[in-house]
């Protein structure tokens, strides 16, 4: 089920791509400015199956003109490695919208080394679909890089670390070991790239709008969790 839905987005980049750096979506200056949704999680909370619940009921409940998209890091890198692609996001962006990126970007690679050029590829592409609005972004820091984005509403989902050993374990089908060596591995291998490109802690729960324990919800709870306070904040 995941790989299909992984599969879905990807096949859906162009369309989702060419939606958003059209007419209709410039057309919106002066007018209320669409929210976007970041989703961070430690390893082993199930992430995929909620989104595509999310992006489901979220459409059911906006403007059909402008569609909610999902877009996970694989997605995301292939933005940014291909250059034309993050350029034509980057150019349909407003003045206004251009100069805050370039701030923001100035503030964290200016003077650092070569190695940071992808990700800076990254944040053009995480800033312009989140300025652009009704895009879910998962990981890749994004609930850090698009901290000053106007109308975000940033999700961390958790559990203790039984849980997410266990959905690990039965998932992949591994040893009890092999699936407690494999959660303590990729949980610090990503707060170690998080840090070393936004020198912040994917750790911090100030970086959030809504901590989520995973443990205690259904995936379908968790979908309208999220949408209920969406509600709250106005977005939608």
């Amino acid at each position: 089920m995941v790989a299909l839905f992984k599969a879905r987005i990807e096949a859906q980049l162009a369309h989702q791509l060419k939606l958003r750096t059209q007419e209709l979506w410039k057309m919106r200056k002066g007018k209320k400015k669409l929210p976007f949704i970041t989703i961070s999680r430690e390893f082993g909370c199930r992430v995929y199956p909620i989104v595509e619940t999310l992006q489901d009921k979220l459409n059911r409940l906006t403007d059909k003109e402008y569609p909610w998209a999902v877009f996970d890091k694989e997605v995301i890198h292939k933005i940014a490695e291909e250059h034309n692609l993050s350029e034509t996001l980057a150019n349909s962006l407003d003045e206004n919208q251009r100069s805050q990126m370039q701030q923001y970007m100035d503030h964290i690679f200016l003077g650092r080394p070569n190695e940071y050029k992808i990700f800076q590829y990254l944040t053009r592409v995480l800033i312009g679909l989140a300025e652009k609005g009704n895009a879910i972004l998962i990981g890749r820091g994004g609930c850090i890089i698009t901290k000053n984005v106007e109308r975000g509403f940033h999700v961390r989902l958790i559990a203790p670390f039984e849980f997410r050993k266990e959905k690990i374990r039965d998932e992949m089908g591994i040893s009890e070991d092999e699936a407690v060596k494999l959660v303590t591995k990729t949980e610090k291998e990503r707060e170690a790239f998080v840090e070393k490109y936004t020198l912040k802690s994917i750790k911090d729960p100030y970086n959030f709008s809504l901590l989520i324990n995973s443990a205690c919800y259904s995936l379908d709870e968790i979908a309208e969790v999220i949408i209920y306070n969406l509600k709250i904040k106005g977005y939608i």
